[in-house]
């Protein structure tokens, strides 16, 4: 199942400044900047303090993830949560937040980092975050066997 809500992620609970006209480039808005749209802010332990924990969580919140991953020490420490997506491509550094801390923090909690490759389905160890989206992985066993379960896709007319 998935959980879509209409809100943004953070580090405390209120309402924030959003772009409204850079499509899929929307952002936190800076002072200067126009047209924008007031957005809820929960943090990601109150957003989903009412549900069951979540297996896998994607966060790509281009250079917000310090905040998402302050906010979230309750699901980042559930041991249902086996696997987190996330983008460490460098935005976090416009808004002063180091992604080293980042890929420590996710270390703390016993995630370690791969990357993936969705035509062999072969998971590989790194030894740091990637430049975009990173797998972060605490039950490797749980995922791989996932993927050998995953149905087959069909991509330009080739199933992987």
């Amino acid at each position: 199942n998935t959980l879509a809500l209409n809100m943004a992620i953070g580090c405390e609970d209120g309402r924030v400044q959003f772009t409204s006209d850079l499509d899929t480039m929307n952002h936190f808005a800076i002072s200067n900047e126009s047209n924008t749209v007031e957005v809820n802010v929960q943090t990601l332990d109150n957003a989903l303090k009412e549900t069951a924990s979540p297996i896998l969580i994607k966060i790509d919140v281009e250079g917000f993830e310090n905040d998402v991953i302050k906010g979230a020490q309750k699901v980042l420490s559930s041991e249902g949560l086996k696997a987190i997506i996330i983008e460490l491509n460098g935005c976090g550094s416009k808004y002063g937040f180091d992604e080293a801390v980042i890929h420590d923090c996710l270390i703390d909690f016993g995630f370690l980092p791969y990357s993936y490759n969705p035509i062999t389905r072969n998971l590989r160890l790194l030894d740091n975050h990637g430049e975009f989206n990173t797998i972060y992985i605490r039950d490797i066993e749980f995922v791989q066997n996932r993927l050998i379960a995953a149905e087959k896709v069909k991509i330009r007319n080739k199933e992987i």
